[in-house]
Parts: C-alpha cells; sequence; structure tokens
C-alpha cells in the first residue's frame, strides 16, 4: 500500500514540473493560471460603434513555491498558437483582465492583422512571480477587426414630403443618391436600396442590388408594385424607411446608412384582361373593375366555347402575365387558384359560351366566375310604384360588347341584373351580378345594395352600356 501511495506521489509531482518554465524548480505548492469566462462568445465584429465596449476576461489564482507577488499580462498570438512572437495587451495584478475592443482593436491592427478580414485569435494568461513565469492553456476567438478609415454611406432623397402614389406620378421617379462607403482596406464595393416599415430593417424589401455607382433613380410606379407585392395594402398610408447597405469583397460585414422615412400611400394598379382568341394582343386587353376592396378586380366578359384568358398589369407589355394551373392541370371548373410561373397556363372558360362575371384576388391568388345568359332591368321604373317585380330583358352583342334596349319606362328606380336561367327557370343570383350606378355617364359591376339607376319621367327610353372595357359608358336617351 506504500508502495502505490508513493509512486502516486511522484506522478503528480512530475506533473506539476511540467508546468513550469525551464529555468526553475516547481513544488506541489504550484498552481497555474485557467481563463475562467470572458464577457464574448466566439466571433466578434469591431466597428466604429463598439469600439468602446469592455472586452473581459477572468482566471483563477496562480501560486508560486515563493508565494510572492503576481503579475498577470494577457497576451495575444494570430499565428499558430505557438506564441513565439504575442502581443501585450495588458498587465493587472488583479484576477481579471479589462479592455475595449478598441484597445484590442489597436494593438491586433499594429501586429499586423489585417482589418475587416475574419481571423483566429489567441488568446493567453501569462502569470509571473519574480524570475517566474507559468501561462494559461490558450483560448482561441474569431474576430473581424475594424480599421478607422471605416465610412458609412450618408443616403439622401428627392422627396422627402408624404406621397401618395397615383397614374399620374407613377412615371416619374424618386431620386436617391449617398455618399461613397469605405471599409479601409481595397476592394470593390457595391450597395443595395432597402426600405421598411421597421427601423431595424426586419423584413426589408430590396429596391436595387448590386450597385456600383453612389445613386441610384427608383421608378414610382415600380416601387408601388414592389409595396403590394410584398402584401401593403393600396390606399393605405405606410411610414417607410430607406436604407443603402454597402458591401466589399474584402469584408465580411456591411455598413449601412442611417435611415430615411417617408410617409407612402401605394395604389392600387390596374389589371387588364386578353384572350387566345383575341391573339394574345396586350393593344386589343380590356381594363378590369378596380373599385373592390384590396387587390380585387371583376369584369363582364363574353366568353367562346373553351375560350382561353390571362391577366395583364399593362395593355403595352406580356411582362407580369397572370395565369392558372402552373402544374398543367387545366381546369374547367371556372375557379381556381392563378400563378405567375413560367409555365402557366391560360384561364379557360367552362365548356358552356355566355357573358360571365371574373372576379380575381391577386392577394389570395384565386379567381371565380358565374354564368350570366342575359340580363335585364329590374325595379320599380318597369310597373312603377311600389311595384319592383317588373323585367324587361335586354340584347346583348357578344361582337361589340353593347348591352342595349328599348323600352317604356315610368318614374322609379332601376338595376340591371344578371340571370342565369336554368332549365327554364330564372336565377336572379339574388341580384349578385349586376349593374348599377358609377356616375352619371358609367355603371359597374355590383350587387342588389348598391346604388340604383333613375328614371325622371315616364317615357320612352333607349339604353345603351357598352362593356368592353372598365369604365362601362352608360347613355340613356329619351326617344
Amino acid at each position: 500500500m506504500r508502495n502505490i501511495i508513493f509512486v502516486l506521489f511522484a506522478v503528480v509531482a512530475a506533473m506539476l514540473t511540467t508546468s513550469c518554465n525551464k529555468n526553475e524548480t516547481a513544488s506541489v505548492q504550484t498552481l497555474v493560471p485557467v481563463i475562467a469566462t470572458t464577457s464574448f462568445t466566439d466571433g466578434i465584429i469591431i466597428t466604429e460603434g463598439n469600439t468602446s465596449q469592455s472586452f473581459n476576461f477572468y482566471w483563477t489564482k496562480a501560486m508560486f513555491e515563493d508565494r510572492g507577488a503576481v503579475k498577470y499580462t494577457i497576451q495575444i498570438d494570430s499565428g499558430n498558437g505557438t506564441f513565439k512572437n504575442p502581443v501585450s495587451l495588458l498587465e493587472t495584478t488583479e484576477l481579471k483582465g479589462v479592455a475595449t475592443l478598441g484597445d484590442l482593436n489597436t494593438k491586433l491592427n499594429a501586429y499586423g492583422v489585417n482589418a475587416c478580414e475574419w481571423k483566429n485569435i489567441k488568446f493567453r494568461v501569462l502569470a509571473s512571480s519574480g524570475a517566474s513565469t507559468f501561462s494559461s492553456v490558450a483560448k482561441e476567438f474569431a474576430l473581424t477587426l475594424f480599421s478607422v478609415n471605416q465610412k458609412h454611406p450618408v443616403l439622401t432623397s428627392s422627396n422627402s414630403s408624404a406621397l401618395i402614389i397615383t397614374k399620374d406620378n407613377s412615371g416619374s421617379a424618386i431620386d436617391f443618391s449617398w455618399t461613397a462607403a469605405s471599409f479601409g482596406v481595397n476592394g470593390a464595393i457595391s450597395y443595395a436600396l432597402q426600405v421598411d416599415t421597421s427601423a431595424k430593417f426586419t423584413n426589408p424589401i430590396v429596391l436595387e442590388s448590386n450597385i456600383t455607382g453612389i445613386s441610384k433613380s427608383i421608378n414610382i410606379g415600380s416601387l408601388n408594385k414592389q409595396l403590394l407585392g410584398k402584401g401593403f395594402a393600396p390606399n393605405v398610408k405606410y411610414t417607410f424607411k430607406f436604407r443603402i447597405v454597402a458591401s466589399s469583397v474584402a469584408a465580411s460585414f456591411t455598413l449601412n446608412s442611417g435611415a430615411l422615412q417617408n410617409d407612402i400611400t401605394p395604389m392600387k394598379g390596374d389589371m387588364y384582361i386578353y384572350t387566345k382568341n383575341g391573339g394574345y394582343d396586350p393593344a386589343g386587353a380590356s381594363l378590369l373593375n378596380s373599385s373592390l376592396d384590396g387587390l380585387q378586380y371583376d369584369h363582364f366578359m363574353y366568353l367562346g366555347n373553351w375560350e382561353e384568358y390571362r391577366l395583364l398589369p399593362s395593355n403595352t407589355s406580356k411582362d407580369g402575365e397572370i395565369g392558372g394551373y402552373p402544374d398543367g392541370s387545366r381546369n374547367f371548373a371556372g375557379h381556381g387558384d392563378l400563378s405567375t410561373a413560367s409555365n402557366h397556363w391560360g384561364l379557360w372558360c367552362p365548356e358552356t359560351y355566355g357573358i360571365y362575371y371574373l372576379k380575381f384576388d391577386l392577394t389570395a391568388m384565386n379567381y371565380t366566375s358565374y354564368r350570366v345568359d342575359y340580363f335585364s332591368i329590374a325595379g320599380n321604373a318597369v310597373n312603377g310604384g311600389n311595384d319592383w317585380s317588373g323585367r324587361v330583358k335586354m340584347n346583348y352583342n357578344s361582337t361589340t360588347s353593347i348591352l342595349s334596349v328599348t323600352a317604356n319606362l315610368k318614374v322609379g328606380q332601376f338595376k340591371i341584373i344578371g340571370i342565369q336561367e336554368t332549365n327554364g327557370a330564372a336565377d336572379e343570383g339574388s341580384w349578385n351580378y349586376s349593374l348599377v350606378y358609377g356616375d352619371a355617364t358609367h355603371v359597374k359591376p355590383g350587387t342588389g345594395s348598391a346604388g340604383n339607376l333613375s328614371i325622371a319621367e315616364d317615357g320612352n327610353y333607349m339604353i345603351s352600356i357598352n362593356m368592353k372595357s372598365y369604365p362601362y359608358t352608360y347613355s340613356l336617351t329619351k326617344n
């Protein structure tokens, strides 16, 4: 038993002796400092904004045989960890070392570490007392240094007042310019222009990226399209923040400008419909009614058997075309999903030709349709008094899209309702597919709760409505 204890004692003594400097002889009372904690985890980016922030080290107490005063030195090595040419960051007699990231940055710059690139840096604590020294095991961090020559871009804009986007100004532009950023190192710099409602830019819209100059004009119509595409509702005022973000091929971080704030009200953009029978010619496209809430549009349109159609945001180009069924499964049900995928199909009319009420929701990206076999005048202007049961069937020309009738009418009000005939029975669809008052010379798609049209005096009248494209022109002529 005594032999075993003697062997263990010899092993411990040998281990402690190997921790000593070659010029000293250690005893069992010698303790080597151990880095316990730091105020940072791995991955520090030093910027001009955090150079005053403290970088703290804590370690265990070292003990020497002579039990004299102990001095601690934090050393840095950016080589292979051998500490052949270390740099001293600070000296202290306490068990804590406090430096700023700016101090660390200055030391490492002087040490030859390049700014703006990731570098693994090793730290150790060297304990000394008299002629004896011991060192801790090194602790490694990944760092990116800050260059004193860094400069953030400063952003300016040609528009600082509230902006309500309209058709009249959608062709104009907002001009952005900024001062050149500097990363303090050589390397190509590019910029991205971002907008967000959050001051922290948690989910920014990138208006333009890979900009190599220091200015950019953003078309207001294009800005409107991007805002709507990200779910911002039309005709609602939002407070947006704009910033420029600089990147360099020689740096692992970005330099951002301060934010410019601007109130912007997006506009509901136009939407057109065109058909395969019309040669898918944008010039022949029909404008949809956009007076519905949100990004909803509707239109009455004559569709032939198996007619195919698509949507367009412009009648001058096919850019941004919307169809359906990107999976190739054609849908003849008259309702379904919309798609902007490059391989989308056209939307298809159900087998039965006729006038269709078409409704599109570009937020939910779906559509519905309802066949209307004919329109009738409905209201007390037919029979007079409080009798709303009277109906006068109207004529529809599928070539010209003109809806018309000549009829004897009385003082009163009326709507033009769409009727679907099934097995000889007239289904008025609860008047949900009507033409109602728009203004003195126009009607629009509506329901039974919308505005009525009026007859001021009894007489014989010619009513004519052009339904080719919105707005639908309306004329009421007394014969």
